[in-house]
């Protein structure tokens, strides 16, 4: 019997060891966007999105110099304003990956640009790091 009840604990244990691992980091710029409620029902209910606004955060854009040969090309792009290049919140700018067209916007007030991906390769970016904060 006390082996019984052992090896219970010990299951509940590791059930609960595994849950714990198997939290995700949300990037804080996400509940700039989304309220917490909304936040706590996707990591309930569709893990996956919070996963993928994740990606969008680490290597969903990029930014870059807009070459002299571009500045004439981008002169009649849409502007977003960036104002703490540390924290570049994408959602914040209602920006959203586009189903196969990367996006690009002049960066107000500089001489940049900022690409935004397409979702296929954001995803194809995920399923290369399988291990993605997971």
């Amino acid at each position: 019997m006390k082996h019984l009840l052992l090896l219970v604990l010990m299951s509940f244990g590791f059930m609960f060891s595994n849950a714990q691992s198997n939290e995700i980091f949300v990037n804080p710029l996400i509940f700039e966007f989304y309220p917490e409620t909304k936040v706590e029902i996707m990591l309930k209910e569709n893990l996956e999105e919070i996963i993928f606004w994740n990606a969008i955060y680490d290597f969903g854009y990029e930014i870059k110099s807009i070459s002299k040969s571009e500045k004439e090309l981008v002169k009649n792009y849409q502007e977003v304003e960036i104002k703490d290049f540390n924290k570049i919140n994408i959602l914040g700018m209602n920006l959203f990956p586009m189903k196969g067209k990367n996006q690009s916007f002049k960066i107000k007030d500089t001489n940049k640009l900022l690409t935004l991906f397409s979702e296929e390769i954001i995803r194809k970016r995920l399923t290369e790091n399988q291990n993605y904060k997971k």
